[in-house]
């Protein structure tokens, strides 16, 4: 019997240093000034903002290494890995994340939302581990880091997040359709807000249907993020 119970000892201290580091709270900053904005998805059981100034040395691969430095082993095939705001290599002085944030829809229906976790896109059957770092709204942060998605991010379940409050009066949306040709999206500058150029070296995702969203002159919308990703 004396010799069962350092065994057993080894064996709990062993199960608890195999299981992965439940996410920790992404802290909360200042609203910005002016406004900026967010491309994103609704996942259906959460919501995700792209942020790629965030991603260790402005490199999504970076972002991905560090993910899998500190989760080795994915517990799903594809979802969401978040991940511990304090132990993470995240570039923190470019965090932007109010305490709330307005999220529109492609209907222009608004709602508000915080978002409490950073993660990004981790699985044994993942094809792409573009993107990086994302910030994740939940209804609670679970204990275990793997987190399976309801939807894929697409096109369909596409959303804009807002930083801080925005009345819906004052913005307006625009729907067009880009055409391709050869498998690729052949824009007219002149439908694109400005600052698409440099949006586009950043951006993750291409989408063939683009809202633009037109401020009046009270909020103006800066050129950091454009809604058109090519």
């Amino acid at each position: 019997m004396k010799f069962w119970i350092p065994i057993l000892c080894l064996a709990a201290l062993a199960a608890q240093t195999s299981e992965p580091p439940s996410p920790t709270a992404v802290p909360y900053t200042p609203e910005p000034r002016p406004l900026q904005w967010r491309l994103g998805f609704d996942l259906g059981n959460a919501v995700i903002l792209e942020t790629p100034e965030l991603n260790p040395e402005s490199n999504f691969k970076s972002a991905v290494e560090e993910a899998e430095r500190i989760l080795p082993h994915p517990d799903l095939s594809f979802g969401m890995a978040l991940l511990p705001f304090i132990k993470v290599n995240v570039r923190r002085d470019q965090l932007l994340n109010p305490q709330k944030w307005t999220i529109m829809d492609l209907q222009a229906r608004t709602r508000q939302r915080s978002f409490q976790g950073i993660g990004l896109f981790m699985g044994s059957q993942m094809t792409t581990t573009e993107g990086g770092y994302h910030l994740v709204s939940i209804a609670a942060m679970p204990g275990n880091p793997f987190m399976a998605v309801r939807k894929e991010a697409s096109g369909e379940n596409l959303i804009f997040g807002f930083a801080g409050p925005v009345k819906t009066k004052h913005v307006r949306t625009k729907f067009s359709e880009t055409k391709w040709e050869n498998s690729l999206p052949v824009e007219n500058t002149a439908d694109l807000p400005a600052g698409s150029e440099a949006a586009k070296q950043q951006s993750s995702c291409s989408m063939t249907r683009r809202t633009q969203l037109h401020n009046d002159s009270s909020t103006a919308l800066p050129s950091k993020r454009s809604f058109e990703t090519g």
